[in-house]
């Protein structure tokens, strides 16, 4: 067979094993979309049950998809952090400084409360526990340092302890955010810049970078 002829033959392989996922992982979020509905409606107690019969999907082919509801909560809560990050990159994006890019998202994230209500629920409810115990999260930040340019301002030594109580500091400071109404913005700026001195920089250079204003809000679609 010609090496013209071999190439389209995977290419209609592959296009034929993408054409049989697409279902699977239309099903999936269906799963997820549903799930997350009774997550805010009724708490971390919904039944697998409810959530497939919401999405309408047979229960025994639950399994399919994911491994347990432990699996489908985590699942929920990954959507909802990246749609957060998502957001905050894109708002945070034409902040010239470096260390004011990063300050603006911890703040950002710090007024969850108020910004993405929902979400927030959905983080609090489960999020948490998937930020602080899953690896891949440390390492994910690690490299979002060092796309920011900030590692130069940062004393990054033992980089990986120091990311990980950054992540659950972070947690902490949401969830504070997200069930005491008298925390406020500016107790959360505050917060902001002790995170920033976790993670390397100097007292001056965090003050400086949590006290610039923030970017608006994009206009509501």
């Amino acid at each position: 067979m010609r090496r013209g002829a071999v190439t389209a033959v995977v290419r209609l392989r592959a296009s034929a094993v993408r054409a049989q996922e697409r279902p699977k992982e239309r099903t999936r979020s269906a799963v997820v979309d549903a799930a997350q509905e009774l997550l805010l409606a009724e708490g971390p107690g919904v039944s697998i049950l409810a959530s497939t019969r919401r999405a309408d999907v047979a229960q025994g082919s639950f399994h399919d998809y994911f491994r347990d509801k432990q699996d489908v909560f985590r699942a929920v809560a990954d959507r909802a952090m990246e749609t957060l990050e998502r957001e905050t990159l894109a708002r945070t994006a034409l902040i010239a400084d470096p260390l004011e890019r990063l300050a603006a998202g911890i703040r950002l994230y710090g007024r969850i409360a108020e910004s993405h209500p929902r979400l927030g629920r959905v983080i609090l409810e489960q999020g948490e526990l998937t930020l602080q115990t899953r690896q891949e999260h440390v390492a994910m930040f690690a490299r979002a340092l060092a796309g920011l340019g900030v590692t130069d301002l940062l004393q990054l030594d033992e980089t990986p302890l120091r990311i990980s109580f950054f992540i659950s500091s972070l947690c902490l400071v949401m969830r504070l955010r997200l069930t005491d109404p008298g925390l406020d913005d500016a107790e959360t700026d505050r917060a902001a810049e002790m995170l920033l001195v976790l993670l390397g920089a100097s007292p001056e250079d965090a003050r400086r970078a949590c006290a610039a204003p923030l970017p608006p809000a994009a206009p509501a679609a």
